[in-house]
């Protein structure tokens, strides 16, 4: 009997140790309720925004170029916004089942769960298996434990940025064409899906100086990265003001203010706008752990592990500046910046 409670706290303490069995039982636990409406706090104007979109691809017109609200008056509700890939994954299930609102929190459930494991992986490879373990507990458990089953699109595309960095490395490592593949559609459609995601692809930037990456592989990459970038650019500086502008219902995007404003905006709020990047995301226990992190790497000479956080971190303090006041009062602006 002894023994095979010995052997039952073995495994038990072997399956602890394994992040997949917390990825699942917190996907487990967040199901509770999965088929309520979007009512959640600070968030339900901006479900129902993603739920109008995806709706009308349903009962109006599928065309994904063109997203289209319920709120423009005698308007025909086409509007410039994020790359409706979200919504249109949700319209894509109510052909099979019907529309429902809560098919947006199950997929924001499933690719955040995904992209949690490819997190943990990612770093597994560079930084070793305890540094991937405790940084993706921490990821489940920040705010992406409650926003990774809300209907908002920013941890889903920070998500998918996530899994398709990782298959850009394992291209670089490896060499193989699905990879290169894999990761220009899945970080396409993340960035397209949600600009501040983007930030998270800057890590690309280091293995441009690893000499035994081939260099036939770094000049692929760049290319596509390049690509990507411009298909950004061309939806939010292009399309999205042509949508506006042609179809009159321009204002309903936040596209973001100049940077002199956002820069004086956040200077008048600078004590909401720091608890917004340093607390709110990990809360005070948390925000111990990650000074104490950052002056151990210091201290140590982890040079890679700072540069992989310092360049996406630099990144995003350029969407923090055009957000201005509005990342101190909206509480989902941080995070995509967690995974950072």
């Amino acid at each position: 009997m002894t023994k095979v409670l010995m052997n039952y706290k073995a495994k038990l303490l072997l399956l602890s140790k394994d992040i997949r069995f917390w990825i699942i039982l917190l996907f487990i636990i967040r199901l509770y309720g999965i088929t309520n409406p979007p009512l959640d706090a600070a968030s339900t104007w901006r479900q129902t925004d993603v739920l109008m979109i995806a709706r009308n691809f349903y009962e109006i017109d599928s065309n994904i170029l063109f997203p289209r609200t319920d709120s423009a008056g005698d308007l025909s509700g086409i509007v410039g916004v994020e790359f409706p890939i979200y919504n249109y994954l949700i319209f894509l299930v109510s052909l099979a089942f019907g529309f429902e609102s809560w098919y947006g929190r199950l997929i924001n459930l499933i690719i955040t769960s995904i992209g949690t494991l490819y997190f943990y992986k990612l770093i597994k490879n560079y930084f070793g298996e305890s540094s991937a373990f405790y940084s993706s507990i921490t990821l489940l458990v920040s705010m992406w434990f409650s926003y990774s089953r809300i209907t908002i699109p920013d941890v889903f595309a920070a998500s998918i940025c996530i899994i398709g960095l990782y298959y850009a490395f394992q291209y670089l490592e490896k060499g193989k064409a699905a990879f290169l593949f894999i990761f220009f559609v899945l970080s396409l459609l993340g960035c397209l899906a949600k600009i501040s995601a983007a930030p998270i692809l800057t890590c690309l930037a280091i293995p441009l100086f690893i000499n035994r990456i081939p260099l036939n592989r770094k000049v692929v990459v760049s290319l596509l990265a390049s690509v990507i970038l411009a298909s950004v650019c061309y939806w939010y500086f292009v399309w999205v003001p042509y949508l506006n502008s042609t179809y009159q219902f321009g204002g309903y995007f936040f596209m973001g203010l100049p940077v002199h404003v956002g820069f004086q905006q956040l200077i008048q709020e600078w004590s909401p706008a720091l608890d917004q990047f340093f607390v709110t995301p990990l809360k005070y226990t948390g925000l111990a752990v990650f000074l104490a992190s950052i002056y151990l790497m210091a201290r140590n000479k982890l040079w890679a592990a700072l540069i992989a956080f310092l360049l996406p971190l630099v990144a995003f303090s350029l969407f923090i500046v055009k957000s201005g006041r509005w990342f101190a009062v909206n509480d989902y602006y941080p995070l995509v910046s967690i995974p950072i």
